[in-house]
């Protein structure tokens, strides 16, 4: 997040997707980071759901489980499946946009 906020130290965030026939469900999660304020803890952790469709372009929500979070944190991923995605917050200034790629654990 950064130094002046109450989330110095990075978030890590970890995701899982399961997509199947174009129709993705799973969850987003952070354990804080080593931050001190409980906050921290409360950012990126919920549910995503969306689907991919023909061209490879993604369309997912997140739906946060803390109600602090839906005003701040993730709220949508867009991109390209087989490309670059990004992770979108409703604060651009605690939580900037967040490119990644997903790594294929499984057929």
């Amino acid at each position: 997040m950064g130094p002046g906020s109450v989330c110095p130290s990075k978030l890590p965030i970890e995701m899982e997707i399961i997509i199947t026939n174009s129709k993705a469900e799973g969850f987003i999660f952070n354990n804080g980071g080593g931050n001190k304020h409980e906050f921290c803890k409360l950012y990126h952790n919920g549910t995503i759901t969306g689907n991919v469709g023909k061209n490879g372009k993604v369309k997912f929500s997140v739906k946060q489980n803390d109600s602090h979070a839906k005003k701040y944190s993730s709220y949508k991923i867009k991109g390209d499946i087989e490309g670059k995605l990004e992770l979108i917050s409703r604060s651009y200034q605690y939580h900037p946009p967040h490119k990644f790629q997903l790594t294929r654990v499984a057929d």
